[in-house]
């Protein structure tokens, strides 16, 4: 569900204008497991703004946004409070945690979703290039862990297949294994995680190899949750130390058949044509998608590709080398893996087939 869209840029009079933004403290530090940041903004909008902003819809669920150097994080403020003025110029507030996890990287404001008193939703870029003068701040240190995914590829032929999921936890500095951290989840619609926890999430802990497993899921429909891992701070509760998104790793298969075309003495040049099938077929899993890969070896070694086809929804694939040079050729089939931050796919490459043209 998304609510009503207001460009500040298309009517200037309906605009919200932007003042004064700041991120305290500016150069943060994780002390005892938490710190929190507050942001202060100051807004005018002659519609009015509530006391509380607090956008629900999915396409834009936190007031303030602000991004980490690397990308690889962000800070999220979900709601902002007005401390000062009024519903037309005033001055709003926002406070969130953050843990070890945030650590070691400089942040930037990137966006603003507001929500007007009347319902009205506003989006605003902030910072270089938007005319929105937006707020950076540091958090030092590190983080304290790390969560290691277990990306052992599954096999998928039918779609219902089941699969795992593990974790491993361990020291960022010592990469020795942590037992006892509480484990929780994050799904890709869901709320952002609770930097702080006065129990344990409900998934378990790790145990002394500073492994955890789940329970046996499907292989498809997986929602790219994120997997959370918890340290206790003493009377303090329970600190986000780290996070990694994990889907099934599937192991793509595949079977190849070989025939010649031409060359016999006709004055036709020759095509080698491979047909086969790939599993998962792309109508079963997505992890189907992608290219198909007929290579040669050179004569230093090498592969290279000379023709590419794409697996049809069932599976099914057709390579055609057109204009192959007479001779003997050590042919093979090629079906790379996709890179994805959760999970992705494990390529595959058939054994080397000879086969001579002409």
């Amino acid at each position: 569900m998304s609510g009503p869209q207001v460009d500040p840029a298309a009517d200037a009079g309906s605009a919200v204008s932007v003042g004064e933004m700041r991120v305290e403290p500016a150069a943060a530090e994780v002390a005892g497991g938490f710190v929190t940041l507050t942001v202060t903004v100051d807004l005018q909008d002659s519609a009015g703004l509530p006391d509380v902003i607090a956008p629900q819809w999915i396409d834009a669920p936190y007031a303030v946004v602000a991004v980490a150097d690397d990308r690889r994080e962000a800070v999220l403020w979900p709601t902002l409070t007005r401390v000062a003025g009024s519903a037309t110029d005033g001055t709003w507030r926002g406070l969130v945690e953050v843990t070890p996890m945030w650590a070691g990287r400089t942040y930037a404001v990137e966006s603003l979703h507001l929500v007007r008193s009347d319902g009205e939703q506003v989006d605003l870029g902030v910072g270089p290039g938007t005319g929105v003068a937006g707020a950076t701040f540091s958090v030092a240190g590190q983080p304290t862990w790390d969560v290691v995914p277990d990306r052992t590829p599954v096999r998928v032929v039918s779609g219902q297949e089941r699969w795992t999921p593990g974790i491993t936890v361990v020291n960022r500095a010592t990469q020795q294994p942590v037992s006892g951290a509480a484990i929780g989840v994050q799904h890709v619609f869901g709320p952002a995680p609770s930097a702080r926890l006065q129990t344990p999430p409900g998934l378990g802990a790790t145990d002394f190899r500073g492994r955890w497993s789940g329970s046996p899921e499907g292989v498809v429909g997986v929602d790219r949750p994120f997997y959370l891992a918890y340290g206790k701070r003493g009377t303090r509760g329970w600190s986000l130390e780290d996070r990694t998104c994990l889907e099934p790793t599937v192991k793509i298969q595949a079977n190849s058949r070989y025939t010649v075309l031409g060359g016999d003495g006709s004055g036709d040049r020759s095509s080698v044509v491979v047909e086969g099938n790939v599993w998962p077929a792309p109508v079963i899993h997505s992890a189907g998608y992608g290219p198909v890969h007929l290579q040669r070896r050179a004569a230093d070694g090498s592969w290279q590709v000379v023709a590419t086809a794409n697996a049809r929804a069932n599976g099914r694939y057709t390579v055609t080398w057109t204009d192959a040079p007479a001779g003997r050729h050590e042919l093979r089939i090629r079906r790379p893996g996709i890179t994805d931050v959760c999970g992705g796919s494990a390529g595959t490459n058939l054994a080397s087939v000879p086969v001579t043209v002409g």
